[in-house]
């Protein structure tokens, strides 16, 4: 809603008029409603307060992406898996949670680098550097690539 709010208010040119066309394939989703008036953005943004609490997301936690990087495909699958695993373990079932993947990152292949997501909601900024340090330890002996993504904007 942000950003194309933003982007539409940037139609245009000094006291020309602009206009924006949107594409898409649900026309009834929130944000494009507002978009045409025909919402109002309050109402959309306490029902998405009120989801990302239920589901304990930001800004009700604090969010970590971790990016496993690796040439070799099997080893960036089996390493995100370890990962996973070990962090499950050390967790318990008491934020299992809070922990999502892994999962092949949505640009699954860049630069001939295979690309594996792993996600944890942390309810607290301590265990987040916590296990941040963890992975951290992990990728370094195995030499895989990582990148710790904290707040990701985009996932």
């Amino acid at each position: 809603l942000q950003t194309l709010i933003q982007v539409s208010g940037r139609a245009g040119r000094a006291e020309l008029p602009g206009r924006v066309f949107l594409q898409g394939y649900d026309l009834e989703h929130p944000v494009i409603q507002i978009l045409m008036n025909q919402k109002p953005a309050s109402e959309f943004l306490e029902e998405e307060l009120q989801m990302r609490e239920m589901l304990a997301y930001p800004p009700f936690s604090r969010l970590v992406r971790f990016r496993i990087e690796h040439e070799n495909e099997n080893a960036c699958r089996d390493f995100s898996t370890q990962v996973a695993d070990e962090l499950r373990k050390e967790l318990g079932p008491e934020h299992e949670h809070r922990l999502m993947g892994p999962s092949e990152a949505l640009l699954y292949r860049a630069q001939n680098r295979y690309r594996f997501d792993i996600y944890f909601k942390s309810p607290t900024v301590d265990l987040l550097y916590r296990i941040s340090r963890g992975v951290r330890q992990m990728a370094s002996q195995a030499e895989i690539n990582l990148i710790v993504d904290v707040d990701p904007y985009n996932s």
